[in-house]
């Protein structure tokens, strides 16, 4: 084998860091409105993926991180690929050639097409991060935490002033197109198209600040910049009242705090005191946020039943239109208009990205005023678009974080590798039961996947001490 130049062998290092940067702006930036029509189909009366092809900004930078690191690797002597528990990457890998070949028998093989390319692309990012899941946190914590204040000032201030406040900047849409759609409700959008992906996005970020302040020990000047980033990524979190993303984030909390006291417990005492200053201030940011919410024009509209701070309080909430409904519960069983497709394509489904055109065509092929969008749920979804075996890879997934405890039990001492990003992958597994933004956009689907491969990343890279 040919021995590489020196010069070439130096250049490795920064072509690998880089590329985590790349990535980790990729995951940081998902959410932002901006996105490129390149094939849309007027039938499904709907704008972006569900309706045709787009190509998003963080495409292209997911595109080069995986490119320069992908260089870097190969400058890089010894360095060995790392793909975490077989339990988490396989089903992963079977996902990705499942939406690859679904072409070959999907109802639009063109969507399948491009929505294949993107499942290799982020199973590029998974090994990037679970190669480098040590090099990767600063990057990862300075882009999502940098994006996500963002998205928390610009969209407490939508909700403030009642207004698109920052949408019309971005060349998106006008300000009366963003009216029209509903942008200067009560809900925050911060710089994203729609309240639930940034919601989702903030409660990942309050959740890794969460964790991160919980596990780790820092400097009295760092731990309040991290508590600040939690306390005000969860207003931001709360301006959008997004159901799903905010009983996301109180389950994830619940269990994080719960798992770093079982296996911290030569830290007991320091962990129980890090708990009662974040109850605290949650407390006091709780009093703040009901305080706010009674103030006319600032967290609540006129003329409307519910206010931005309505938290948890609307759950129950149901609106449908057309083939789109809405409301936590509602979600559940928004799956039945599927059934005719799942009994005619149980054992290959319709192929990747063809849950829409499939229910206009199984459900109301006459309709031309309904919106058609995915199953509200990630489990139904897989089996819609990807058969039995989708469905059975996804359900993997979702079980890799309870085989770990599982399988860690016995052991005492925190891992804090894994349990840093156990918190944002729970958010993302729970709120798939409910949304199918994890495989379906690509707000959620870039934080998804470069998350679980910090996780499984983290895990092959052996224990951490508590310490």
């Amino acid at each position: 084998m040919r021995t590489l130049p020196p010069e070439l062998i130096r250049l490795g290092v920064p072509a690998r860091v880089a590329g985590l940067i790349f990535c980790a702006l990729a995951m940081g930036s998902a959410t932002l409105t901006f996105d490129w029509i390149v094939v849309h189909r007027p039938e499904l009366n709907y704008v972006g993926e569900f309706a045709g092809a787009v190509l998003y900004p963080s495409d292209i930078m997911l595109l080069a991180g995986v490119g320069f690191w992908g260089v870097g690797w190969l400058l890089s002597p010894g360095l060995k690929l790392r793909y975490g528990p077989l339990y988490v990457f396989l089903p992963l890998l079977i996902l990705v050639v499942l939406a690859s070949y679904s072409g070959l028998w999907a109802i639009y093989s063109t969507q399948a097409g491009f929505v294949a390319l993107r499942r290799l692309l982020l199973l590029g990012l998974f090994v990037v991060m679970a190669t480098d899941a040590a090099k990767a946190l600063l990057p990862v914590l300075a882009s999502l935490f940098g994006f996500g204040l963002v998205h928390a000032a610009v969209g407490m201030g939508q909700v403030a002033v009642g207004s698109p406040l920052g949408l019309e900047l971005l060349g998106e849409m006008t300000t009366e197109e963003l009216l029209a759609g509903g942008v200067g409700d009560p809900r925050a959008y911060g710089l994203g198209f729609n309240p639930n992906p940034v919601g989702l996005f903030l409660s990942v970020v309050s959740v890794l600040a969460y964790s991160l302040f919980l596990l780790r020990r820092f400097p009295k000047w760092a731990g309040a910049g991290i508590i600040g980033v939690f306390g005000f990524s969860l207003l931001g979190l709360v301006a959008t009242d997004s159901r799903s993303a905010l009983l996301g984030w109180l389950l994830a909390v619940i269990l994080v705090s719960a798992v770093a006291l079982y296996r911290g417990r030569e830290n007991q005492r320091i962990v129980l005191n890090k708990l009662r200053s974040l109850a605290v201030f949650v407390f006091l940011l709780a009093v703040l946020a009901i305080s706010a919410s009674t103030v006319p024009g600032i967290l609540n509209r006129p003329g409307t039943s519910s206010t931005a701070m309505s938290g948890l309080s609307n759950v129950l909430g149901r609106y449908d239109r057309g083939a789109v409904s809405a409301g936590i519960l509602s979600r559940v069983s928004d799956w039945r208009p599927f059934v005719p497709v799942i009994k005619d394509h149980w054992a290959f489904g319709v192929g990747a990205g063809n849950a829409p055109v499939a229910l206009k065509e199984a459900w109301i092929p006459q309709a031309t005023e309904s919106y058609f969008v995915p199953a509200h749920n990630v489990l139904i979804l897989m089996l819609v678009e990807l058969g039995i075996l989708g469905a059975a890879a996804w359900a993997a997934i979702m079980a890799a974080p309870l085989l770990w405890l599982i399988s860690e039990r016995p052991r005492p001492a925190a891992d804090l590798g894994p349990l840093l990003w156990l918190g944002p992958l729970l958010v993302l597994l729970l709120v798939s039961l409910v949304e199918f933004s994890p495989w379906a956009t690509q707000d959620a689907r870039l934080l998804f996947t470069g998350i679980v491969g910090l996780w499984a990343g983290s895990l092959a890279a052996g224990k951490l001490s508590t310490k």
